[in-house]
């Protein structure tokens, strides 16, 4: 998940080279052309990004932490 100053760089170099995704994909190794073409769109749409990426967080932060504690205290 990218921090939202990440994808505001992404969004500024998109512009600054021209509108040229693959230049920006090499140069911050972005994770595809889809996601920064739907961040440039949501900027293009409304003038900002929005502050958090919407994510599949199916389990809460205690239960991943509960998991990482019982794996490190199982030797696993």
């Amino acid at each position: 998940m990218l921090v939202l100053e990440e994808r505001i760089k992404a969004v500024e170099l998109y512009f600054r080279y021209g509108r040229k995704a693959s230049a920006v994909i090499r140069e911050l190794c972005y994770p595809d052309r889809k996601m920064l073409v739907k961040r440039v769109r949501e900027y293009e749409e409304t003038g900002k990004l929005h502050e958090r990426c919407a994510g599949n967080n199916r389990y809460s932060q205690e239960d991943k932490q509960e998991a990482i504690d019982f794996y490190l205290g199982h030797g696993k």
